[in-house]
């Protein structure tokens, strides 16, 4: 309600402010400027030792759900409910560590895990169907995700400085562009790009580099926002800095997410970045990323 935005602003001031000040994640200030704007730099929530020399820096590309918009944790609803349905079942931690990976991919793998064999067509199909409707009326009653402060401050920085901003996301564009209206932030973005507009979905490049093309600008002089594995590894095969916005100060994380964190596998982005080639936790099937993303507006 309107009674939290005066503490919603206090904290997201105060993300900023770690941000940015001396010692902060961003570092310190640099004389230099590139176009007149301030130097800075992200090497503390960075993936890999990719890093883009603020002076260099011609584009800033945003994921949307988990990123922009604090949307993550209002799926999994749906996903008790419609897996009860089915006769599986979902934890908040398996949850969490599916983030970015296809539904069909999903319920491939909990129906396997669960049932010891893949399920049908048929069953995903339905499955598919039922976990929509009862979303929709989830979201009807809920209403849409709020802003992530500590992101959006940095997406109005990169604005203040005249650095382009984008959003590359797996959703669908009515619902990516729905959410980001609603939290009033839609207007802030040069470009908007979804997977339905690329040939393949995240963890491929294809969204990435369709933004920076939008934008007309170099993939490598850009610096991508991600909070997940699949988005991290299509951010870093477009060629981009990759930052991890859920360790940016002031990032909403719940217990779930907290869990699924701490048992990632983290040392291939401490050992310089991710593979050539995507590595995919489950055997992909040959779905659509478009339509069957697991958050439609991630």
């Amino acid at each position: 309600g309107g009674g939290c935005r005066p503490a919603l602003a206090l904290a997201a001031l105060a993300a900023l402010a770690l941000l940015t000040g001396a010692g902060g994640l961003l570092g310190q200030r640099s004389p230099q400027t590139s176009r007149g704007r301030a130097v800075l730099a992200l090497p503390r929530v960075s993936l890999g030792r990719r890093l883009v020399d603020d002076r260099e820096l011609e584009a800033a590309i945003f994921d949307c759900d988990g990123t922009l918009v604090d949307s993550m944790g209002a799926w999994f609803p749906s996903w008790q409910v419609t897996c009860a349905r089915h006769g599986l079942s979902i934890t908040e931690e398996q949850f969490w560590s599916f983030a970015g990976v296809s539904l069909p991919d999903i319920i491939t793998s909990l129906h396997r895990a669960q049932k010891g064999e893949d399920p049908t067509e048929e069953f995903i199909q339905a499955f598919l169907k039922d976990k929509r409707e009862v979303h929709a009326e989830l979201e009807a009653k809920r209403g849409s995700p709020p802003a992530i402060a500590a992101v959006v401050d940095l997406v109005r920085h990169y604005k203040r400085l005249g650095v382009p901003v984008a959003v590359a996301s797996s959703g669908l564009r009515e619902v990516v562009e729905r959410h980001l209206e609603h939290a009033g932030i839609l207007e802030l973005f040069d470009t908007t790009v979804v997977a339905a507009e690329v040939p393949r979905g995240k963890p491929f490049p294809d969204v990435f580099l369709r933004a920076a093309e939008a934008l007309g600008v170099d993939p490598s002089k850009c610096r991508a926002f991600e909070d997940a594995e699949s988005g991290f590894e299509s951010a870093w095969r477009a060629g981009m800095q990759v930052v991890d916005v859920r360790r940016l100060p002031g990032y909403p994380l719940s217990p779930g997410l907290r869990k699924a964190m701490a048992s990632e596998d983290m040392s291939k982005w401490a050992a310089g970045g991710a593979d050539d080639e995507p590595r995919r936790r489950l055997r992909l099937r040959s779905s659509s990323s478009s339509s069957s993303a697991l958050f439609p507006s991630s």
